[in-house]
């Protein structure tokens, strides 16, 4: 499956760098209801409430950016990309400021970041839409990774492959996804002209 990709679409919290955010917090904070997307709920509110809750959000992020560290095998997969020559770009539900930091921070080799600022956030696919045009190259041969069930619609909802990164157990949604992993060092072993690279050496 992965000889047909061309270009490469990611996730940033929980794919690429770790995150600590607790929403289930944040949400108590907010009174957003457990089951309802915070984005979502913040959306609904009055004027006045809607600001004073994207600032709370904010603050949790930007703590949480400063303290995000990156994920093994992370930078050396999106390293490998960028010497092919092969299109990346990160789409994340983070605030801009936040996802830079981030960026910055774990000097991930990236320079096309999509925050919410930018376009609907994910679940919708407007974002991942946007880059198949941009880059030219027919959706299906695009891949959209990340950790989420959000990620696995939104790439679905782009025609785009899903796959799916997790640090612990597979969660019970993967079956949703193309394919599934843990690790970024095997994943990259599967991509072409990279079977015989070692880890170490990328």
């Amino acid at each position: 499956m992965l000889q047909s990709i061309c270009g490469f679409i990611f996730d940033l919290d929980g794919t690429l760098v770790s995150s600590s955010l607790n929403f289930k917090t944040i949400k108590q904070e907010l009174d957003c209801p457990p089951d309802q997307d915070i984005l979502e709920y913040v959306e609904s509110l009055p004027s006045t409430d809607k600001h004073k809750a994207t600032k709370l959000i904010e603050q949790y992020e930007l703590e949480d950016a400063r303290n995000a560290q990156l994920i093994p095998g992370a930078r050396e997969f999106l390293t490998y990309l960028v010497e092919m020559k092969v299109p990346t770009a990160i789409v994340t539900r983070n605030s801009t400021e936040a996802a830079q930091i981030k960026v910055n921070n774990t000097k991930l080799p990236v320079t096309q970041i999509i925050t919410r600022h930018d376009a609907a956030p994910k679940p919708n696919p407007e974002s991942l839409v946007l880059l198949a045009k941009q880059w030219q190259i027919r959706s299906e041969n695009l891949a959209y990774i990340g950790d989420y069930i959000y990620d696995i619609q939104a790439a679905r909802r782009a025609n785009m492959k899903a796959l799916l990164y997790y640090s612990d157990s597979e969660p019970d949604y993967a079956h949703q996804a193309d394919l599934s992993f843990s690790c970024w060092h095997h994943l990259l072993k599967q991509l072409p002209n990279s079977r015989g690279l070692q880890p170490e050496s990328v």
